[in-house]
């Protein structure tokens, strides 16, 4: 949750401060890229483990001028997307040698427990929350959790990145 508030604060810090550079660049990257390189930025991030959420490709989106529920059906796709590769990529990996001695050892191991443990709650907190989806999504294909089920529990994506785009808008607009 501090996340999420880091960020609505980040978000109405750049507006107060650096409203017009900001917005400039928005323009640009969605000029740019449109819907379609929000897509693929979606995809990635949630298929590739890193630090960047997919929040800043769509606060950059509708600060650029997209509209607003487009970027949250593409945002959300996406990521949908971006965590079925997670975990189509795990799945296969996981049954190679070199890989399975990894994902027996360190964090790897703990996010295979977690995820043979908790299941489908794990996966929700992922889909919901600032936890990246693509380390819960690599888990549940490492541990063969129902692909099925990781697509069901993916629709969780939508409410999370359209609700997570509200409280940016609200941060953004607040000082505008």
């Amino acid at each position: 949750m501090g996340g999420v508030v880091g960020l609505v604060l980040l978000l109405a810090g750049l507006g107060a401060w650096l409203r017009e550079p900001t917005t400039a660049l928005a323009q640009a990257w969605v000029e740019a890229t449109g819907l379609g390189g929000l897509f693929v930025a979606a995809l990635l991030v949630d298929a590739i483990p890193q630090p960047i959420p997919p929040d800043v490709f769509t606060g950059f989106a509708v600060v650029g001028g997209l509209p607003f529920w487009a970027v949250g059906g593409v945002a959300t796709v996406g990521s949908m997307l971006g965590g079925a590769l997670a975990w189509t990529l795990a799945r296969w990996a996981s049954s190679t040698r070199p890989v399975r001695r990894v994902l027996q050892r360190g964090k790897a191991a703990e996010l295979q427990a977690l995820v043979q443990r908790y299941g489908g709650v794990s996966l929700a907190i992922g889909a919901l929350t600032p936890v990246p989806f693509s380390l819960t999504c690599y888990g549940a294909g490492a541990t063969g959790y129902p692909f099925t089920r990781l697509a069901l529990l993916s629709l969780l994506r939508g409410p999370r990145l359209i609700g997570y785009m509200w409280l940016m808008e609200l941060g953004w607009m607040s000082v505008g």
